[in-house]
This record gives C-alpha cells, sequence and structure tokens, in this order.
C-alpha cells in the first residue's frame, strides 16, 4: 500500500483555526451585547426610579402637604437616585440661608448646622459662589478648593453639586449633594437634581399662594362679621332713635356714648308714653 501523505502545514491551519477564531469574535461580540443590553436596562431602571420619585413628589406637592415634608421627600430623592451619600437643602430669603431638610447627614454636622442656624455664607465656599452666579456649582474634589465647605470638614465630603431653586430668576433655595469619595456626578445626575430643584422651587411658590389665599380669607371673614355687627346694632338703635341718629352712631363707631345717657333715655321714652296724645311706643331695654 502507498503511504497516506500529511496535508501541508498551510492545509492543517485553514482547517482548525478559522473556526477558533469565529468562536472568539461570536463571544465577543456577544458580551458587547450583554454589557449594552445591561446599561439600556440600568438606563430603563433609573428612568423608572425618576419618573416615579417625580410623580410622588407631585403628588405630595397637590396633596398641600406641610412644606418640610416636601422637601425631605424631595431631598431624598436626588441623594438616593444620583447615588450620593448625604444631602442638604437650604431656603432663601434674599439675605440669609436657612436650614430647610437633610438627608443622611453625619451627626458631627446635623449639630454644626442646628447650631449655626441661618447664615451668609463664608466667601469662596459653594453657596457664596452659586449666590454670585445663580448656576450649578460643582466639585470634583471639594478638600482641594481653596476653601472647603462645612460638609467638608466635618462629613468628609469630596465630590458634590450645588444646584439653584430658581422663581422667576429669583433664587428662592439650593440642593446640594455630596459624595464622600472623589466622583464627580453625571450631567444626566446634575439635570435630574434641577428637575428636583423646580419641583422644590414650586412647592414654595404654591405655599406662598395659600397662605395668601388664607390671609384674604381670614380677613374676608373679619369683614363679613364687622357688617353684621354694625346691621344688628342698626336695628337695634333704630328701634329707639330716629334713622339719622342711628346712622351717625354706627358710622362712628362708637356705641358707648350712649352709656351714660340710657337712663335718662329710657325715663323720655316713659314720660313720652304717658303724655296726652303722645303715640303709644313700647318701652324695651337697650342691650
Amino acid at each position: 500500500m502507498g503511504k497516506i501523505k500529511t496535508p501541508p502545514k498551510s492545509i492543517r491551519r485553514s482547517g482548525v483555526k478559522p473556526q477558533r477564531g469565529n468562536r472568539s469574535a461570536k463571544q465577543r461580540t456577544a458580551k458587547v451585547l450583554e454589557e449594552k443590553l445591561a446599561s439600556v436596562q440600568r438606563e430603563l431602571a433609573g428612568v423608572r426610579d425618576q419618573q416615579g420619585a417625580t410623580s410622588e413628589i407631585l403628588r405630595i406637592i397637590s396633596a398641600r402637604a406641610n412644606l418640610s415634608d416636601v422637601f425631605s421627600a424631595i431631598l431624598q430623592k436626588a441623594t438616593v437616585l444620583c447615588e450620593a451619600k448625604f444631602g442638604l437643602m437650604y431656603t432663601y430669603d434674599g439675605a440669609l440661608f436657612h436650614n430647610a431638610a437633610m438627608h443622611g447627614a453625619p451627626d458631627a454636622l446635623v449639630e454644626h448646622h442646628s447650631r449655626r442656624g441661618p447664615f451668609r455664607p463664608p466667601p469662596g465656599t459653594p453657596l457664596d459662589r452659586l449666590l454670585a452666579t445663580l448656576s450649578v456649582i460643582k466639585s470634583a474634589d471639594d478638600s482641594r478648593e481653596a476653601t472647603p465647605s462645612a460638609p467638608t470638614r466635618l462629613a468628609g465630603a469630596r465630590s458634590h453639586i450645588a444646584v439653584p431653586m430658581l422663581k422667576n430668576g429669583a433664587l428662592v433655595g439650593v440642593i446640594v449633594i455630596y459624595r464622600t469619595e472623589v466622583n464627580p456626578f453625571t450631567d444626566g445626575q446634575i439635570d435630574l437634581v434641577r428637575s428636583f430643584a423646580a419641583q422644590a422651587a414650586l412647592a414654595i411658590e404654591n405655599a406662598r399662594l395659600l397662605s395668601d389665599l388664607n390671609d384674604l380669607n381670614q380677613q374676608l371673614g373679619k369683614r363679613v362679621a364687622e357688617q353684621v355687627a354694625e346691621i344688628e346694632r342698626m336695628g337695634r338703635l333704630r328701634r329707639f332713635l330716629p334713622p339719622q341718629v342711628a346712622d351717625l352712631i354706627v358710622s362712628s363707631g362708637n356705641e358707648r356714648q350712649l352709656e351714660s345717657h340710657r337712663r335718662d333715655i329710657t325715663a323720655l321714652f316713659a314720660i313720652c308714653a304717658v303724655l296726652p296724645g303722645s303715640p303709644k311706643v313700647p318701652i324695651r331695654k337697650t342691650s
């Protein structure tokens, strides 16, 4: 029998290696697709969480809940959804910042804010820069800034963003969220906090309008009560006095001037009642 010839090396290579290469390429493609799918799923989950948070906050606002409850809900959602360590919210009255809400803040920072009360931000701090620009202030590492903020000194904050709460272009408050590691917030996370800041500003405006409405209702109620009382006084006086005199007394708003003359008026009506030819006027005690 003749010898079986061994295929050349080039043929052996072409028969094996392309199969391995195709398998590796398919595996890489599958891995890339899995990563893209996981990324899309994370984005969808994030969108659902954001929509759920927005709906919940709007529900709280529409229910006319206490402002502190609204602020706490907004700050909690902003801190958690942006994967921050803790967050602070302030309102601004045109001169001073006021503590409005905290979420996850360490005890040392809570004590510091409680002790400090309303404040003006020190020059160069994030709140001072935000007050000057009315724009988002962000820092990758606040500990390296020229003037580190209190959360950095007392709570180990590093990356942070400060987002203004604006109403008709005027500053009404600030949301600040912090991480304790150097991990800058993304543009998407900044936009999310912007939306929460807008909701907080809306809640403040709604609370102001509601307060104005309550004041107006109280004023109207007071005016109605005064008018009813005036009508009652007029009715009492017109039973004993000429209309012109009664109107004069009521318009003066001082019915007490009759108190010293009540006995004389009662006696006068009594005399008139017994005089010949006088009309029979019923005698009533004035109240």
